[in-house]
């Protein structure tokens, strides 16, 4: 289990997965990195979103 400050908030356990291959990448049309997925919809890419942002998230996607 994967614990960043934003999920230790929530008291939300989430799967975390780097790619770095290229080519997956690349499927997902990114150009900039860190980007950041959840249920593959991309939620930022290029910055790094603080704590406050990530947790709007679970709300609007019922996931986190």
């Amino acid at each position: 289990m994967y614990q960043t400050p934003a999920v230790k908030q929530l008291g939300a356990e989430v799967e975390v997965v780097k790619i770095e291959d290229i080519e997956e990448i690349l499927k997902y049309n990114v150009l900039t990195t860190p980007v950041l997925m959840i249920d593959e919809v991309i939620k930022t890419k290029g910055r790094v979103a603080d704590v406050q942002e990530k947790k709007t998230w679970p709300q609007a996607t019922n996931t986190i």
